[in-house]
This record gives C-alpha cells, sequence and structure tokens, in this order.
C-alpha cells in the first residue's frame, strides 16, 4: 500500500507542478486526484488496523501455547492480548510477554 500510495503522490506531486509552472488544470483532475488520495488513505488504515488485530490474535496464541509447555506462567492468554490496550502497561507488559515467549 506504500508504493502505491508512493506512485499516488508523485502524480500529485506532477499536477502541483503543472500548476506551479502556469498551466492550467480542470476541477475534474483536481477532483480525480482527491478522490484517488482520499481511497488510498482509507485502504491505508483498513490494512493498519487488520494488520493489528491479526498480529495480536497470533501474539495471544503463541502465548497460549507457551501455556500448554509450561506450567507456571505470570499472565494469561487474555492478558497477552488485553495488555496492548492499557495505558503505560501497554509500554513494558508486550515486552515482558516477548521474552517468555522467546
Amino acid at each position: 500500500m506504500n508504493c502505491i500510495s508512493l506512485v499516488s503522490s508523485h502524480f500529485q506531486y506532477d499536477l502541483l507542478k503543472m500548476t506551479e509552472n502556469g498551466g492550467e488544470i480542470s476541477a475534474e483532475s483536481v477532483t480525480s486526484n482527491d478522490n484517488r488520495e482520499q481511497a488510498i488513505g482509507i485502504i491505508q488504515i483498513v490494512v493498519f488496523i487488520l494488520s493489528a488485530i491479526t498480529f495480536i490474535q497470533w501474539f495471544r496464541l503463541a502465548y497460549f501455547n507457551l501455556h500448554l509447555r509450561v506450567n507456571r506462567l505470570s499472565y494469561s492468554d487474555g492478558w497477552a492480548a488485553g495488555c496492548w490496550f492499557m495505558p503505560i502497561v501497554n509500554l513494558f507488559r508486550p515486552y515482558q510477554i516477548m521474552k517468555k515467549l522467546f
């Protein structure tokens, strides 16, 4: 998605350069540029959220599997997913859990 965004931004840069050089651009080309940039931005946000959800699910499942092999662990597998959403705790707890996974 970043590569697509980069190409789209290059097209936008060309459009701005054409305007800077005194060229006339139509309202239609400006609107289509804005729509393209907006669509790419929305898709990037959706991909980011889906990636975060997938990673947290994997993290929780990996810690659950560790529970099957090790008897005494400090946190539950639910805590492995939930600690990402708690302010301040999300700065150190995922690291502690990942150290145990390693």
